[in-house]
């Protein structure tokens, strides 16, 4: 079961897209990289909140964004069930896809940044081979 049907099963309605994401700053721009800055997300409150370093899912439905801890399975990813983060739609100003470094995408990780109207942000990075995923995502916010 990915990603995607798990959330189904954790929000209990249809997700529309979704992407797997770390907070900005924990994932490597290109493989043997450094990290670049801290850790941190920032929570709809408006205060900074750390969310730890591991994978996520952004999951878009119909009336949210939610952010999804992700675990490991015994042979894949799997999601754990924990809710890190939501925001209504209707409070998301924009998702700004940006290339790290100014290289071309479909080598390394990309900056996602999840915008509210209240200016709070969600800066995350998408790996590489989610492109195409974030920008159904980030098309979904228009």
């Amino acid at each position: 079961m990915g990603l995607a049907d798990q959330a189904v099963r954790i929000l209990a309605e249809p997700v529309t897209a979704g992407v797997l994401v770390e907070p900005r700053g924990t994932q490597p721009a290109y493989a043997g990289g450094l990290p670049e800055g801290p850790a941190g997300l920032n929570g709809t409150s408006g205060s900074a909140r750390d969310v730890g370093g591991g994978p996520m899912f952004l999951a878009a439905t119909d009336a949210e964004l939610v952010l999804l801890a992700v675990g490991r399975g015994l042979l894949a990813r799997r999601l754990s069930g924990v809710v890190l983060a939501r925001v209504a739609r209707p409070l998301v100003q924009a998702i700004d896809l940006e290339e790290r470094g100014g290289r071309s995408r479909s080598r390394g990780a990309v900056d996602l940044t999840v915008r509210m109207i209240d200016g709070d942000t969600w800066p995350l990075s998408v790996a590489a081979g989610q492109h195409a995923t974030a920008a159904e995502v980030a098309s979904l916010i228009a």
